[in-house]
Parts: C-alpha cells; sequence; structure tokens
C-alpha cells in the first residue's frame, strides 16, 4: 500500500497552532477538500504563509476569540499543533513551557468532552528522551515532560469521556516553511560563512522525516476512524547524525567547506532518536521515502526564504 496522499474530506476541520511549522502543512493538505478554521496561538513567521491557503473568514486570533469557535461550531476534527516546541526554551523557562503546552489543551479537552469531535494530538519523540536500549518514556527536558503529560491528558479524556483521540509522536520533522533546527540552522551558516562549519554534537543521531511524508501516515490513519488514543511513532526507523547531514548540506550546495567537530552535549541532548515503525509496517505503509529529493526541495525553499 502507498498513502498517496489519502485525504480526509468534507468534513468540519479545526486546526489549532495552523501558523506554525506542522500545522502550515497541514492546513494546505486538508483546506482544498474541508471546511477548514485556523486557530492561531503564537506569534509565528510561518504565519505569514497561511493566506495562501486560507481566506481571512477561516483564520482566528487566540488572543480574541478564547477558543470560543470550538464551543459555537461542531467539529468533525481537531488537529491540535500548538504549543513551545524549543527544547532549550523549556529548559530555560520551565514554567512557560507548561503554559503554552498543558494549559490551552486543558481547556480544548474541557470545551469538546461533551461534543466527541475527533481530537489529534501533535506530540514529540521528545517523550522518550534517550533511546540507546529501550523505548522507556523517560523525558530528559521539560518540554518532553510537558508533551508526555499532554499525552496523559488526552488518553485521559479519550478514557473518561469517550473523546475520540489519536495521538503521533513526531521525531525530526523537517521541510518548507520551518526556520529552525539543524537543517535551517546549518544552510543559515553556510549561506553566511561557505568556508568553515563548527558542528556540534556531530555524533548525535536523529531519524529525520519529511514534514509532507510524515502528516500523509497521519492523513492515513485519521481516516481510518479508529480513535481509542493509540499512540504512533512517525518517523522513517532509519537515522542520519548530524555530520552525515552536514556533509548532505555541503554537497548539495556545492560547498568545498571545512568541517570543525566539537562535542558538546547537554543533558537534555539525546545522543539517538529512532522511531518503532512496526506498526507503520504492520499496516502495509510505504516508507522508503526519497530522502536526499525532500532535503534538496527543503534547503531550495531555506536559500530563497532566507
Amino acid at each position: 500500500k502507498n498513502t498517496n496522499y489519502i485525504m480526509i474530506k468534507d468534513e468540519n476541520i479545526c486546526i489549532i497552532g495552523g501558523g506554525g511549522f506542522i500545522g502550515l502543512h497541514v492546513t494546505e493538505m486538508l483546506t482544498k477538500n474541508n471546511n477548514v478554521r485556523i486557530i492561531d496561538i503564537g506569534d509565528f513567521d510561518s504565519k505569514l504563509y497561511l493566506n495562501k491557503f486560507i481566506n481571512k473568514n477561516q483564520y482566528i486570533d487566540y488572543r480574541k476569540d478564547k477558543f470560543n469557535c470550538i464551543k459555537k461550531n461542531n467539529f468533525d476534527f481537531i488537529f491540535y499543533l500548538a504549543g513551545n516546541t524549543s527544547i532549550i526554551k523549556s529548559v530555560n523557562e520551565p514554567l512557560n513551557d507548561l503554559k503554552l503546552n498543558l494549559v490551552p489543551l486543558l481547556k480544548v479537552l474541557e470545551m469538546i468532552k461533551l461534543k466527541k469531535c475527533v481530537f489529534v494530538l501533535a506530540s514529540s519523540a521528545a517523550c522518550y528522551g534517550e533511546m540507546h536500549d529501550s523505548k522507556k518514556l523517560e523525558p530528559i527536558s521539560p518540554y518532553g515532560i510537558s508533551k508526555l503529560a499532554a499525552e496523559n491528558y488526552v488518553r485521559f479524556y479519550n478514557k473518561y469521556y469517550n473523546i475520540p483521540s489519536i495521538i503521533f509522536r513526531f521525531f525530526s520533522l523537517f521541510g518548507e516553511y520551518n526556520k529552525k533546527q539543524v537543517i535551517f540552522d546549518t544552510v543559515k551558516k553556510l549561506l553566511n560563512d561557505p568556508k568553515t562549519l563548527k558542528i556540534y554534537n556531530p555524533y548525535s543521531k536523529r531519524d529525520f522525516i519529511y514534514v509532507k511524508d510524515a502528516l500523509q501516515l497521519v492523513l492515513y490513519f485519521c481516516s481510518k476512524k479508529n480513535f481509542n488514543a493509540d499512540i504512533y511513532d512517525i518517523g522513517t526507523g532509519s537515522t542520519l547524525s548530524i555530520l552525515d547531514i552536514s556533509k548532505k548540506i555541503i554537497n548539495l550546495l556545492n560547498l568545498k567547506t571545512e568541517i570543525i567537530l566539537e562535542e558538546n552535549r547537554t543533558t537534555y541532548d539525546p545522543q539517538i532518536q529512532i522511531a518503532d515503525v512496526k506498526p507503520l509496517i504492520k499496516e502495509g505503509l510505504k516508507l522508503n521515502f526519497d530522502f536526499d529529493n525532500r532535503l534538496k526541495k527543503t534547503i531550495n525553499w531555506i536559500v530563497n526564504n532566507l
């Protein structure tokens, strides 16, 4: 089987956090075939791209609305993609991370516990922490702790209020509209100084997956109508080191850059993270993604949007 952009069609959909990196792609993929409303919580540069996909009547500013549109409308799906996405910020400001990742989530769950719309939560590989030998849920950052707590709140509301729910733990997403993290930061550094590149934690390994490939998997499970707060890892089941992906970026930019390696691990930076894709393969899903082509496409977008 191949997902081939399996879509949800003819549904009323609310995307909370639609101005963020993942939210923009979800909006782009769903808005043509559904009635979509966006609730934007944060101040994102990326939300400037929203007007490519929606009109002003579809956009709701949380600061003015406070989720009132959820009370007023009967949505079939709510995609919850909002919150702090920075591990470093969560370490420096754990109370703010808690406030951003859990308080709005609970407000929404309270509002929909009698409505029974499908609740789709974007979670994170940070729930696992270090993944050398096992898949224990032992987060090593306040961000991972708050994401795991968010999952548990969703599971609670699923069990006690029968809110149909599904949870996706995203691994290292990359693609257009993302103006942070290792791929964006590396391209930016190389454009500023193509002669040398200092790579921190070069041997840390991550499971990189292109955002639209990840969301095809998400939409496949959302189309199956089975929402018992099941949790799925969303990744490729393989890893690249930070050094490897930096070399790929240098090659794709046709540079002759000197690489300087610096081990600078912190307690909240896991050495390896890799998705368990066995449940995806069991579904017959196709996971042989064209990584280099996706990376080239992402690099071109970064170069054109810096």
